[in-house]
């Protein structure tokens, strides 16, 4: 066999695969031709060569993490899911898109997670951003139904300025987050069922709630490596 040939054929192999291509999804919509024809005029184009690293998916929007750290968005963003607003903003993103604030502002994205409407990113430098609903408090005790801009979580609660968040989840309502240094446990949001203070009847946490080892039922020295948040629950992984 000819290894120089063979060598050549990979070479333009490999050339063609980095190149711009569409990825077609036609998914299940169209109940006839006509609208069917009409759907595939808004194929997606998906750069290939992207390779993601980490996925969540929302109730109509979808966060990815690419290798070299970006966050591409897209799906739905009608309740600033996507964390997208002003001159930026569209209601639906059919494309995945680099997040412009953190493109903006050269933020590498190492941790995202999302669940209904309210979506969660932590940094390399350890901060956590929050969007999207705010129904139950899930990410400001201050404002309003739904947030149109990005809240940093160490600014909006300033008893948390310096804590260091390594990942978190986004449920239904409610938000879990995993500190760093201290592994503290952090919830807000939703409390109907007890999943961000076990020991208070209130349905809402404003006020983010720091779980306590007899809450969580651990010893001292054993640490928790992951928490999750279901639609009304919370489980937190032990190490």
């Amino acid at each position: 066999w000819d290894q120089n040939e063979d060598e050549e054929e990979e070479t333009e192999s490999a050339t063609k695969h980095t190149e711009m291509q569409p990825t077609y999804d036609y998914g299940g919509y169209g109940n006839n031709e006509k609208e069917k024809i009409e759907m595939y005029k808004t194929m997606r184009e998906i750069p290939c060569g992207v390779l993601f690293t980490d996925v969540s998916v929302g109730g109509y929007h979808n966060l990815c993490i690419s290798r070299d750290n970006k966050l591409y968005i897209f799906g739905k963003n009608v309740a600033h899911e996507l964390g997208v607003y002003g001159v930026d903003k569209q209601d639906y993103y059919q494309t995945p898109t680099v997040h412009p604030y953190f493109m903006q502002r050269d933020k590498k994205i190492i941790f995202t997670s999302t669940k209904h409407e309210h979506s969660m990113a932590v940094d390399t430098d350890n901060i956590c951003y929050l969007w999207g609903a705010n129904n139950a408090h899930q990410i400001s005790k201050k404002r309003g139904e739904y947030i149109t801009d990005i809240t940093v979580f160490q600014k909006e609660y300033h008893e948390f300025r310096k804590s260091k968040i390594q990942s978190g989840s986004c449920g239904y309502n409610h938000t879990l987050l995993l500190t760093v240094k201290n592994n503290d446990v952090i919830g807000f949001g939703g409390n109907d069922y007890r999943q961000t203070n076990p020991l208070n009847h209130n349905k809402v946490t404003k006020d983010p709630h720091t779980f306590n080892n007899m809450e969580i039922g651990i010893k001292f020295e054993e640490r928790i490596v992951r928490v999750i948040a279901g639609e009304f629950t919370s489980v937190l992984i032990q190490q």
